[in-house]
Order: structure tokens, then C-alpha cells, then sequence
């Protein structure tokens, strides 16, 4: 599967991606290197997207979530620093 193909997939599955390790199998598609270190800021990934052409871009956003532990009690999540990828 190809970069662009992979982007469609995630707007068309509305994926979020809530945490860091999370983001790694986007990170490692897009496959942004300078110097052999992969690159993972949201800004330079950005910056790459546009470089090569594609009509998407990783949009960070807080959002909160709840969800049951293992007792059955509600607790609320926060996550500060979430992704989506979304199409212009």
C-alpha cells in the first residue's frame, strides 16, 4: 500500500490517533528521514506532505474519551495531543 493510499484509509476510517505510540505506524508510513533518523514532529511531517503533493495533513486537536476499566467503573481520559489525518 502506497503513501496516499494509506492517508485515504485513515479519513475514510476517521482514525485518531491518541497516543505516541499510536502515531508509529503512521510515522514509519510517511517515512520522513533526515540524516537516517526518522522524523516524528507534527510540523515536519506536515511540511513533508506538502513537499511530495498530497492533499492531507495531520491535525492535532484535545479530546476526552471514556472508557470502563477492568472493575467496570467509568473513568474519563484526556488526551492532550491527538492526531487525525484529514483531507483539504
Amino acid at each position: 500500500m502506497n503513501l496516499e493510499e494509506y492517508l485515504n484509509q485513515m479519513v475514510e476510517e476517521d482514525r485518531i490517533f491518541y497516543r505516541e505510540k499510536d502515531r508509529t505506524e503512521l510515522i514509519n508510513t510517511i517515512n520522513a528521514t533526515q540524516n537516517g533518523i526518522l522524523l516524528r514532529n507534527l510540523r515536519t511531517l506536515n511540511y513533508i506532505l506538502a513537499e511530495i503533493g498530497m492533499d492531507y495533513q495531520i491535525k492535532e486537536f484535545k479530546t476526552t474519551r471514556y472508557e470502563t476499566d477492568k472493575n467496570g467503573a467509568v473513568k474519563e481520559r484526556t488526551y492532550r495531543h491527538a492526531w487525525k489525518v484529514v483531507r483539504f
